[in-house]
């Protein structure tokens, strides 16, 4: 079952910015003996939310933002 709260934050927040990923990787690798499933994890979350938002119109996948 999907948490409402993840799925609310999945819908409703804007595209994030590569700081926020590196910051939020940063974060879920601290401690951790092996980053190796945490990577793909936090893909898999990030093309999920692209896509819902795609979906629901709120981005398309077509936008593209300036690299930093």
């Amino acid at each position: 079952m999907i948490d409402e709260a993840w799925l609310d934050n999945l819908m409703l927040t804007q595209p994030r910015t590569a700081d926020e990923l590196r910051a939020e990787l940063t974060d879920l690798c601290k401690g951790a003996a092996d980053p190796d499933p945490i990577l793909p994890a936090t893909r898999i979350n990030e093309l999920l939310r692209i896509g819902v938002r795609d979906i629901l119109g709120k981005d398309t996948i077509s936008r593209r933002r300036p690299p930093p």
